[in-house]
């Protein structure tokens, strides 16, 4: 297992560069952090301080993050591996529409319009299903599961065909004030959402080549500060993909037939005039506009959901909200791609112009048995 951590959110360079310079450097600057190793299973521990995080009372604050810059990690006395990052002369977006004023005011947690919450993943979590991750983007966090039925729906029986379907569900505890816990039946907002999911997972997949088996993906949102069906999907490609390689050798076709692409999602907005990324949960609530985007690994669209809260929007400021959610969405799927590594799907790569990640950088924790995983990946 092992942490992966980008140290600042400043624009900052370091290439492909893996060699012993870099971790040399980041050991020494983060030899004091190394009992942080136990991130996700001591209570999220902030890195920085070497302390629990302070749990949320009432509505999320708009402190910064937790997992701001600078909380390098280490592991098993293992030099910190960096996480390559590949610049781009793409132009940034502009993020102030045209009606916005000058003066712009302030994110809550202080990032920059077009800049994502840290990113903290582990897999294997708990659990007992063959594909499980713990996704965290900012305070948003949700356990995804892959879980795998021989069977399908009766639209199916004798086709040879697979399917994968999702279910969503917020904790009581996710979100202040509690949220009803769901009896029998999801209500119409969860509905929606596993509906998005699903749909969004299955572009991933070949599934006529899946088998007559279907994968039932679970999504259980632990802490909800807006983002859930976006980390949701992210965290869930991730838990489709471990559940394949651990069932592989029981697939009629090989892994790299059957898992033929990536997806990834996130939210954009209209917030007090501004054109902002990756939305939390107070800026969520004042958004004039709210759009939510799920794109392909090779840049094409699965989903786009829009709206205007009480508020109109212009065309110019449509198109611009998709640009900035297109490169938001780049820099999650070079995220995903770093933790999947051999066994991101070959087929349908992302595209040159996907691939690229632009010179926002992206914060990202990772806890990953990926040494097990390719051993898996190679019987």
């Amino acid at each position: 297992m092992r942490f992966c951590h980008r140290a600042d959110d400043s624009p900052r360079t370091i290439g492909n560069n893996t060699s012993g310079q870099v971790a040399g450097e980041a050991l020494a600057i983060n030899k004091s952090s190394q009992r942080c190793g136990r991130l996700f299973l001591e209570g999220l521990t902030d890195c920085n301080k070497g302390k629990p995080l302070e749990p949320d009372r009432g509505q999320p604050d708009s402190a910064s993050s937790a997992h701001a810059a600078g909380a390098g990690q280490v592991s098993s006395g293992k030099a910190l591996q960096p996480m390559s990052s590949v610049n781009s002369n793409v132009p940034m977006v502009n993020e102030q529409p045209c009606s916005a004023s000058s003066d712009a005011q302030g994110r809550p947690d202080g990032r920059r319009a077009n800049e994502l919450r840290p990113i903290e993943i582990l897999r294997p979590a708990w659990g007992r299903a063959p594909g499980r991750v713990l996704f965290r983007m900012g305070k948003t966090t949700v356990l995804c599961t892959c879980s795998v039925e021989p069977s399908v729906p009766p639209f199916l029986v004798g086709t040879g065909k697979g399917w994968l379907t999702a279910e969503y569900n917020m904790l009581p505890g996710s979100t202040t004030p509690r949220k009803v816990r769901t009896s029998t039946r999801p209500d119409g907002r969860s509905i929606e959402i596993q509906r998005l999911i699903g749909r969004s997972l299955r572009t991933c997949l070949d599934l006529q080549k899946l088998g007559e088996r279907t994968l039932y993906v679970d999504c259980d949102v632990l802490e909800a500060d807006g983002g859930t069906r976006t980390a949701s999907i992210n965290g869930g490609f991730l838990a489709v993909a471990d559940a394949l390689v651990a069932m592989q050798n029981d697939l009629p076709f090989p892994l790299q037939e059957v898992l033929i692409g990536s997806v990834a999602a996130v939210s954009v907005g209209l917030w007090h005039g501004q054109r902002i990324l990756d939305l939390n949960y107070l800026e969520d609530k004042d958004a004039a506009v709210d759009l939510t985007l799920v794109m392909t690994g090779d840049g094409r669209l699965v989903e786009v959901q829009a709206g205007g809260e009480e508020a109109t929007f212009a065309e110019d400021d449509f198109q611009a909200l998709l640009e900035l959610g297109r490169r938001g969405i780049k820099r999650i799927l070079a995220v995903l791609r770093e933790e999947l590594g051999e066994l991101w799907p070959a087929k349908r790569r992302s595209s040159s112009r996907t691939a690229e990640t632009d010179s926002a950088s992206v914060t990202v924790f990772s806890r990953t048995a990926r040494k097990s995983a390719k051993s898996q990946g190679k019987k």
